[in-house]
């Protein structure tokens, strides 16, 4: 008999990362390209550009100094984000080794598992409850009927008298009369319950009006503000001489408005995603886009401001790109006499000044900027859903021609 060759095995760590692939495309086709990237957790404590948090105060004081956070997404649109702790003492290249990263991705779906249980967890309770309730209606619904029926069963329990002992029928008086009275107390109790839900509802409210009692974010140094200072006065000097320029020469002239916005999320929250240049330049593009083709309508000054601060407001934080500036922008191109080479100028004034603010605010030690650029952001959704289509119609072909196969056969 002839030898059979023996299969070379693979390293565990190989059967992992196999393992991991092969899940990572039943649960998560872009979870290959998450990153695990882990930051300090004292600098982000201590960041004046996010609002206090006693919380994360604690966990740097007590000796978590790292953090890193891996995103999730589930089928039907679940999607969260698992933050890891580590101590500031641990090794940082066997935390970013590939089998650690892979856990951690994998573990995250994991959690995304049991988080995304809990939504249907609670459709079942209410609908057990309500089955509850509709049980408790049809009760009450019968009770009430007997009670309306008074007279046919006045009837009833004369012939029924006829018949059978009185004994028998002063027994079925008060289990009736007990019935009533039930009835007369469920109805009491709704109306208790309601008064109470509406009650609970506007004490909800007015606690929410009343503010979430977290305090305010903490003050620049004296080190910070002056570096503030001379950064946007470096930005608006470089604009300001841009557009006088432009003036001399006869073209047109920056929108001044929005820069002065601009300036104060590029060097006040310098990490807020609104200042970062994905939103920047794409909120204004949209903004200016709908302020312009608004502004091309016969209709008033008010309408057309409405429309179109709105609408931009609007489809900005639909798309994820919010940006403030773009909001004033949206507003003063709807009522104003910029065409489409006005919105272009803009734009270039846009870019200018964040060139300027990248420039300048990695010259300190506790700034970065931008946090991300995502540039390949809008063409990696586009390319995922043209896949998705793809996969999908190829299923759909594999389909039909099986089953033409089997009604050959």
């Amino acid at each position: 008999q002839r030898k059979r060759k023996r299969r070379p095995r693979r390293s565990a760590a190989a059967a992992a990362k196999q393992s991991d692939r092969g899940s990572v495309l039943r649960l998560n086709p872009s979870s290959d390209r998450r990153r695990v990237v882990w930051r300090e957790v004292g600098p982000l404590a201590m960041d004046p550009d996010q609002p206090y948090n006693p919380r994360l105060v604690l966990l740097a004081r007590s000796g978590l100094g790292l953090a890193a956070g891996v995103r999730f997404a589930l089928p039907g649109a679940f999607r969260g984000v698992v933050v890891y702790y580590a101590r500031p003492t641990a090794d940082f290249r066997r935390l970013k080794s590939g089998d650690n990263e892979r856990y951690l991705r994998r573990a995250a779906d994991a959690v995304g598992a049991i988080a995304a249980l809990e939504g249907p967890r609670r459709v079942c309770v209410d609908q057990r409850r309500e089955e509850g309730k509709e049980a408790w209606e049809r009760v009450r619904t019968r009770l009430r009927e007997l009670r309306a029926d008074e007279g046919r069963m006045g009837q009833y329990v004369d012939d029924v008298r006829k018949s059978t002992h009185e004994g028998m029928i002063d027994k079925a008086k008060h289990k009736l009369q007990a019935g009533m009275e039930a009835v007369e107390d469920l109805d009491e109790e709704d109306a208790k319950r309601l008064c109470a839900d509406g009650t609970e509802a506007i004490k909800n409210y007015a606690v929410k009006c009343r503010g979430g009692g977290n305090d305010p974010p903490p003050n620049f140094s004296n080190r910070e503000t002056a570096f503030t200072f001379v950064g946007v006065g470096t930005t608006i000097l470089v604009l300001s001489r841009v557009n006088d320029i432009g003036r001399r020469e006869g073209t047109r002239h920056l929108v001044m408005g929005p820069f002065g916005a601009l300036v104060t999320l590029l060097y006040g929250l310098t990490a807020a995603p609104a200042s970062q240049p994905r939103n920047a330049l794409v909120g204004q593009a949209v903004s200016m886009t709908i302020a312009v083709a608004v502004s091309y309508a016969s209709i008033p000054n008010w309408a057309k401001e409405t429309i179109a601060t709105s609408l931009a407001v609007s489809i900005m934080v639909r798309c994820g790109i919010t940006h403030p500036p773009a909001g004033a922008a949206a507003l003063l191109f709807s009522t104003s006499d910029r065409d489409w080479y006005g919105m272009g100028l803009n734009l270039l004034g846009n870019v200018l000044a964040i060139a300027v603010a990248v420039l300048f605010n990695n010259l300190n030690d506790r700034r970065q900027y931008p946090t991300f650029w995502a540039v390949g952001y809008f063409w990696r959704r586009l390319y995922g859903k043209f896949c998705r289509k793809k996969k999908e119609d190829d299923e759909e072909e594999e389909e039909e021609d099986g089953g033409k196969g089997g009604k050959k056969a």
